[in-house]
């Protein structure tokens, strides 16, 4: 998958101890040579991770729905990588998720929504708030280290355009692409193994969050090494930092904006802690 990738380069990886830190490495990036100059998008993990894949395949839903039929038969199947247990999977939710969507034969927003409250999908939540991404990286498992990971929306090699979609609903790409996973159908034959979606801006927390995915269309593994940097976060330090990012604003209310965070904001606050029930950046 390394061809797949232009070759930007991409600033070396920091430790992160303090807020100050990130932010002179985000600002080094954007303000240096032109090559460096290209958006960047990050995620937050609590702990460290491998490969970067989303839910669906990283948990490999399609052998779980299938009970361990041959993953090659179903691509065979489909003509694609799109399994014969994932379509199902998807049809079902829009079965019976219909009550709850204004279109169920919107399969664009139908999936969208699937991920907004955890379906296992293809599609990986980022965002361009290097502060967000932090703050996710420090609400959790204070006895691991977490991790930011930063990558430009890459370009196609020898294509010189990023295949990157401003406008989902309306997007033809994306709208086969998304079609494809609720079957049969085939993926369109110019999809890249990544599609960059910027999504419409129909919830709150889609603004605040600033909010963007990867719609990962194949099963192989997308992102190179080479084509992220991952920055720590030593545990040590998390507490530290979720109170200084409390002190500038990021906090659970203003990144979602709901009844559930405010109460899991409060609750931090005082240091409760749930075990098995609250998963916030409470002390040990």
């Amino acid at each position: 998958m390394a061809d797949q990738f232009d070759p930007t380069p991409l600033p070396d990886p920091i430790e992160i101890e303090c807020v100050a830190q990130l932010v002179e490495w985000v600002e080094k990036w954007k303000w240096g040579p032109p090559p460096t100059r290209a958006s960047l998008w990050f995620r937050g993990h609590r702990q460290r991770v491998g490969v970067l894949q989303p839910a669906f395949l990283r948990s490999n839903v399609e052998e779980l729905i299938t009970e361990g039929r041959s993953w090659a038969a179903s691509e065979s199947e489909w003509g694609g990588p799109v399994g014969s247990g994932e379509c199902e999977f998807n049809k079902e939710f829009r079965c019976r998720a219909a009550s709850f969507v204004r279109d169920p034969d919107d399969f664009v927003e139908l999936y969208f929504l699937a991920q907004h409250y955890g379906l296992p999908t293809r599609l990986l939540d980022w965002t361009t708030n290097p502060l967000a991404a932090l703050f996710f990286a420090v609400s959790g498992d204070l006895r691991e280290d977490g991790e930011v990971v930063v990558m430009p929306p890459r370009y196609a090699a020898g294509e010189g355009k990023c295949i990157y979609v401003a406008s989902p609903k309306w997007d033809p790409l994306l709208k086969q692409a998304v079609s494809a996973l609720f079957g049969p159908a085939d993926m369109p034959n110019d999809a890249q193994p990544v599609l960059y979606v910027q999504p419409d801006v129909t919830d709150f927390r889609i603004s605040q969050q600033g909010s963007r995915f990867s719609l990962h269309t194949t099963n192989q593994p997308a992102f190179p090494e080479k084509a992220i940097v991952r920055l720590r976060v030593p545990a040590d330090v998390k507490w530290k930092l979720a109170m200084s990012l409390r002190t500038m604003g990021l906090t659970w209310v203003s990144l979602f904006g709901d009844l559930q965070h405010l109460c899991r904001e409060m609750a931090d606050k005082i240091g409760v802690h749930l075990p098995g029930e609250f998963d916030g950046p409470c002390p040990p």
